[in-house]
């Protein structure tokens, strides 16, 4: 009875999914997330003002202690490497998601550092998606790895359901598997998403020529190749700032309708 219920919501949950494909539908998305995406550039303007003059800085640190140390793998410099990396990254995209989320608090300087505490258990998000850098190489996932774009949405969700939690330990603990949930239950336009949002990812990252695996397999290190380094960085950084965020707005306004739509398949434990 339970698995039959379950199946039940599975596949009415899949077609309503699959209607957001439809012109008019998306075009209301699409409309929607523009207007996200600008709220949140004004939300991060006003209220993190004091962040985002520290981007540069943080910038600048990153590139020469890559260049400085090398990001040869596998060594000590490269996992320092990675955890700045994740550092670094997770700060930008979790000012992001307080920025973009719907929220009845004013998103002044006060809101975005109240959320600092939540930080934490987002970091370990992040480190969790940049797993496959130990093993295969930052620039090679980053380029041309799917597992790079799919976490993209978990890290997404659970960083959505991590800030409405309030900071509660038990609900700060369900946050992954409430994201994950609402992945199943959503799949079909996330599949579709994650196929468009993919062939960005790797279109951007090819015109800019970030296919640096050569340069990371090195043990050459020269100016010419920290400059190359420093260049992939921006490079990445751009694309979090604009082709990311713009994704993750439009994750965001599907979070909100999904948790207003579904909102038993997610809170419903005891």
């Amino acid at each position: 009875m339970v698995k039959n219920s379950f199946l039940g919501a599975l596949v009415q949950s899949w077609r309503e999914s699959l209607s957001l494909l439809a012109p008019k539908n998306s075009l209301k998305i699409l409309a929607l997330t523009l207007k996200t995406y600008t709220q949140m550039w004004r939300a991060l303007i006003t209220g993190a003002w004091w962040f985002l003059l520290l981007v540069p800085i943080i910038f600048f640190a990153t590139a020469i202690i890559t260049f400085g140390f090398g990001v040869t793998q596998p060594s000590p410099s490269y996992f320092s490497y990675i955890l700045l990396m994740a550092l670094f990254h997770g700060l930008i995209q979790f000012f992001l998601l307080c920025a973009m989320r719907p929220s009845v608090s004013l998103k002044n300087v006060y809101y975005f550092f109240k959320q600092l505490k939540l930080f934490f258990f987002f970091y370990l998000y992040f480190l969790i998606g940049l797993a496959p850098a130990f093993r295969f190489g930052f620039f090679t996932m980053a380029s041309y790895s799917s597992a790079f774009v799919i976490f993209m949405v978990f890290e997404t969700l659970a960083g959505l359901f991590l800030l409405d939690s309030g900071g509660r330990l038990v609900k700060v603990m369900m946050t992954w598997w409430r994201a994950l949930k609402m992945i199943v239950y959503n799949a079909p336009i996330l599949m579709a998403l994650l196929a468009v949002f993919g062939l960005s990812t790797y279109g951007y990252f090819a015109s800019t020529g970030f296919l640096l695996r050569p340069l990371c397999e090195s043990h050459n290190y020269n100016f010419s190749a920290g400059g190359c380094i420093a260049s992939a960085l921006f490079a990445s950084i751009f694309y979090v700032l604009c082709l990311a965020a713009f994704f993750m707005c439009l994750l965001t306004n599907l979070y909100t309708m999904w948790i207003h739509q579904q909102f038993k398949f997610y809170y419903d434990e005891k």
